[in-house]
């Protein structure tokens, strides 16, 4: 999921720059393990480098499965209880390791990812606000208003007048 994520192709096309193809001749050629172990290292650096380069994070398996399905429940309304037992995690547990592996709370950041799609509505479609409010998982038309002001330094109908459909 990573790798699809961030479009990093380990295997270019023909032509392109080969982006690890030295480390993996390296892995192929090893004759014991301890140059395996140097090889292998030499690669996840390599990758790591990369990663850091195009702006991913490295996250436990656990917390992308809940950035993947927070991503695919983005218009429903979403709850730790829910995100929880989806991952089979503890909702303390997770919000703990959310909090430390992504750097904001896991709500914060469901709030975050509601606003941008409220965004893209707003600019992309003619839907009423309190119509994107409901698209988005969020039923009160006055929290989605104060959400949106809160992450955007305007109300949805101020944003809908500079940004919207002309």
């Amino acid at each position: 999921y990573l790798l699809q994520h961030i479009d990093i192709e380990l295997f270019p096309q023909e032509g392109e720059p080969p982006l690890f193809s030295e480390v993996i001749r390296g892995i192929w050629k090893t004759t014991s393990f301890q140059d395996l172990m140097r090889h292998m290292n030499a690669f996840f650096d390599r990758l790591q480098t990369l990663l850091e380069e195009k702006g991913a994070h490295l996250y436990r398996k656990e917390i992308y499965e809940v950035l993947k399905y927070i991503e695919g429940h983005i218009c429903e309304k979403l709850t730790l209880a829910q995100i929880s037992q989806q991952v089979a995690i503890n909702e303390t547990y997770l919000c703990s390791l959310f909090k430390e592996q992504v750097g904001k709370s896991i709500i914060s950041y469901i709030n975050e990812q509601k606003m941008k799609a409220a965004a893209v509505r707003i600019k992309n479609s003619d839907s009423l606000l309190r119509e994107v409010a409901k698209e988005v998982g969020i039923s009160d038309q006055y929290y989605f208003n104060r959400l949106f002001k809160q992450y955007y330094g305007m109300t949805p109908s101020q944003y809908k007048k500079t940004y919207g459909k002309q």
